[in-house]
């Protein structure tokens, strides 16, 4: 097979065509104020009296492992039930007949993973952000992956580590005494 041949001048134009906008670290005012559509100043950037707006630490540039066997994740969910599985909006969708509510603004993405935080202070600070219960998701070392447990997982693309559809409830424990508002 040969390699494709292009000229600097044309991979420099794909190069740019492909870096995708990231809305998220340049965000909007609200459509219907009075600066709608226009972009807001990014948090950590300066504003115009010259104060840094402090960036959420779940919104920091990161980029996380696949999910592993013998350490802890977070998660922040929202109607979850002790004893039941974790489930992604799909299947909640699938089984209430109804959308999830849904954190962001826009299309729901990422519908079919239950995204994880790797680190414990990171998940305080998106609950902190977007309430909902703390839980602590742990995939024992016995000597399985993953795989072998009948989970499939990966980084999603802002870099937070994910499984596919579900995590059954024998990995999930409450982190929290009390659900946050």
């Amino acid at each position: 097979m040969r390699p494709l041949l292009m000229s600097v001048g044309a991979k420099v134009l794909l190069d740019g065509l492909s870096k995708a906008f990231d809305e998220m670290k340049h965000p909007r005012h609200p459509k219907g104020s009075a600066e709608g559509g226009r972009f807001a100043p990014a948090a950590g950037s300066r504003t115009g009296d010259d104060k840094a707006v402090p960036e959420p630490i779940y919104l920091q540039q990161r980029r996380a492992d696949p999910p592993q066997v013998g350490r802890d994740y977070w998660h922040v969910a929202h109607g979850w039930k002790e004893g039941e599985p974790l489930l992604c909006y799909d299947k909640v969708e699938q089984q209430t007949g109804a959308p999830p509510k849904w954190k962001w603004e826009g299309e729901p993405f990422d519908t079919d993973i239950v995204s994880l935080h790797d680190n414990l202070p990171e998940a305080r600070d998106f609950q902190q952000h977007f309430g909902g219960r703390l839980l602590r998701i742990h995939f024992p070392d016995e000597g399985w992956t993953l795989h072998e447990m009948g989970l499939s997982g990966g980084v999603n693309y802002e870099g937070y580590p994910f499984i596919m559809g579900h995590i059954p409830p024998e990995y999930i424990t409450p982190a929290d005494e009390e659900p946050k508002p």
